[in-house]
């Protein structure tokens, strides 16, 4: 959760939909209104990403990142920079962000969307160690 609302303030503010969104993602996660709320209280500077181990961990990652991103309507130059940052430490080629971009413009993709763009990432653009 600290990873997303890392995200919605990079732009130097946390909107309504940002965080409703956040509660939304974070309820669906199991947490309690209050356990969100108490993140997003706390002091988002220092907050360090977390990276998770398994590819999928991260694509999934990244697709609430993209939610997170649209629910203004707008994408800054910060918060794709702050994808492009993310992907270098996923080892992740950076391109991915223009494909993710282009993939949440005209609104959240189906799950079919996402399994396939998730499957064309795999196959195409993840740096193999």
């Amino acid at each position: 959760m600290r990873n997303l609302i890392s995200l919605a303030t990079v732009d130097g503010r946390l909107d309504e939909g940002e965080v409703a969104l956040i509660l939304k993602i974070g309820k669906a996660r199991g947490l309690k209104e209050w356990q969100i709320q108490t993140l997003l209280d706390e002091d988002h500077s220092r907050f360090e990403i977390f990276l998770p181990d398994a590819v999928n961990n991260r694509m999934n990652l990244l697709y609430d990142f993209m939610q997170i991103i649209y629910a203004d309507g707008l994408v800054s130059a910060d918060e794709v920079s702050f994808i492009r940052v993310t992907l270098e430490k996923f080892n992740f080629r950076t391109e991915i962000a223009d494909h993710l971009i282009d993939l949440f413009q005209y609104g959240k993709p189906s799950q079919q969307e996402w399994d396939d763009f998730v499957d064309y990432i795999n196959r195409v653009f993840v740096n193999q160690e």
